[in-house]
């Protein structure tokens, strides 16, 4: 691959750093905001990039201009034909990737990677923001979350947010901003600043030893998504540009995931804080209907004591039997072609899913508090991501290694066909209760695995079936955790 790499990097040499890595600023502000361009880009049809450019490839370009950009008098991408010759010299390397390295055998998991980077970019950053603060004030992962990072989650939101609102507009922030008033110190703004900034010359470095010249060249680890605020001049070290304001989103929701990761015991309360999240969702979009939402309760079969289901969303005909999952997937599964890496992490996904069904056939058994009586069961994982296993050829890698857990303790496999499994993000399952208020939740199901939809994503497949209802999906219910928020710190502000 280094010898198709090496015109872009020659390319890139040209170009002045600090000049491309606002111009990257403007053109994602131009794809999301429709932010005016130069006069030079009338070439281009239509008066938005969207339509020519994926933001996807600009996350590879400024990954670009931070490793090789040393040119000198503002040698920019805003031109049409500089902006064109890098997007062309990175879809060329996309190409050879693919040549090299795609066929038969690697196809469902080129699919897998490029869901995990292409529909990154299709997230609401508003209902990622709200589900996160969410799930990250629950009391015993906040003090965890602290122990890490000296902050609490609100003040880590108050600060994200008031820097993510001054790059709407401003390419520069000086950090030196005035927060006292929310009760913000300069010594927490200093704390978030280590947490998401850093250096030219360090991220540079950073980058170096994250890059590969391989068939994961258009995959690799931006560490701009680790530490999205850069530092150009060390002299200023509160002065700082933005070049992809989504990639602080990310760092101040998935990317504190990371942060809680290093303190010890953060397991239990995680999963704990997302079951509750998973529950208390629940009740908001199902209330004042038919449907329950209840907790499972531990219990005791033969000697041994059990934890029981996670959760069960019921009404007199059907029940939806939940487990949570937490857990993230790794980075060498959803962006190398490392297919053991990806075997290791869906085989911990065929647990929980294995887990379910164990937890099902007690049900069924009447060996747990909660009785069936009759009803349709559907079992359900919710993961916290979205693990993009909607390919068919993903889900028949995944069911092997349901299959094999079910053979080892000789459970019937019978029970799979019988009661068909489903995987979800919780993004998917907050949609999908939606449909089920209007349609039920047998009819959700049965549509679901109608063989049309057979490797349909579930929002693909709801967007696609219920497209009557689309008027009805409530998208607000998530506000209200960034309304208290704000309101908390104005109350404190207005404090004598």
């Amino acid at each position: 691959m280094y010898d198709h790499y090496k015109p872009l990097r020659n390319f890139v040499r040209k170009l002045d750093m600090e000049t491309c890595l606002v111009n990257i600023w403007q053109l994602l502000q131009n794809i999301d905001h429709c932010l005016a361009l130069p006069q030079d880009f009338r070439r281009f049809d239509g008066k938005v990039l969207s339509e020519h450019i994926r933001p996807w490839e600009l996350g590879i370009l400024a990954r670009e201009v931070i490793l090789h950009a040393q040119g000198e008098n503002n040698n920019s991408l805003l031109t049409a034909d500089n902006l064109t010759a890098a997007i062309n010299h990175i879809r060329r390397l996309v190409g050879e990737q693919s040549k090299k390295h795609v066929n038969e055998n690697t196809i469902r998991h080129e699919m897998f990677r490029l869901s995990h980077q292409q529909f990154f970019w299709q997230e609401s950053d508003q209902a990622k923001l709200a589900r996160y603060l969410k799930i990250f004030k629950d009391e015993n992962l906040d003090k965890i979350l602290s122990a890490a990072t000296s902050l609490t989650v609100k003040e880590i939101y108050v600060i994200g947010i008031t820097i993510a609102g001054y790059f709407l507009e401003h390419t520069h922030v000086d950090l030196k901003i005035n927060l006292n008033g929310y009760g913000i110190t300069e010594e927490k703004l200093t704390l978030f600043l280590q947490l998401t900034a850093m250096d030219i010359i360090a991220i540079r470095t950073k980058t170096h030893g994250c890059q590969e010249y391989n068939e994961n060249w258009g995959y690799t680890f931006n560490p701009l998504m680790s530490t999205p605020l850069v530092i150009i001049d060390p002299a200023r070290p509160t002065r700082v540009i933005c070049p992809i304001p989504r990639y602080l989103f990310e760092r101040i929701t998935e990317g504190l995931i990371f942060d809680i990761y290093r303190v010890n015991g953060h397991e239990q309360p995680f999963g704990s804080a997302f079951q509750a999240y998973v529950k208390n969702v629940s009740e908001r979009l199902l209330l004042n209907s038919v449907y329950q939402v209840r907790e499972g309760e531990p219990y005791q079969l033969n000697r041994q004591k059990k934890h029981g289901l996670d959760l069960y969303v019921f009404d007199d005909d059907d029940a939806m039997l939940i487990e949570c999952k937490a857990k993230r997937l790794r980075l060498n599964s959803k962006y190398q072609g490392n297919e053991e890496a990806l075997s290791v992490d869906l085989s911990t996904l065929a647990q929980s899913i294995f887990q379910n069904y164990k937890n099902l056939i007690d049900i069924i058994n009447n060996s747990v508090p909660w009785k069936p009586n009759g009803r349709n069961l559907y079992p359900v994982v919710v993961t916290l991501m979205d693990c993009y296993l909607w390919t068919p050829a993903m889900q028949d890698k995944l069911n092997a290694f349901i299959i094999e857990k079910m053979i080892r303790e000789d459970i019937n496999l019978e029970v799979m066909g019988q009661y068909p499994y489903s995987v979800m993000s919780v993004a998917d399952f907050e949609l999908s209760l939606q449909v089920i208020l209007h349609e039920g939740i047998q009819t959700f199901f049965n549509d679901k695995q109608h063989p049309y939809y057979s490797g349909w994503s579930v929002e693909s497949f709801i967007r696609n079936k219920y497209r009557y209802l689309s008027e009805h999906f409530n998208v607000n219910y998530l506000k209200v955790e960034l309304d208290e928020l704000i309101d908390s710190f104005a109350f404190q502000e207005n404090q004598p």
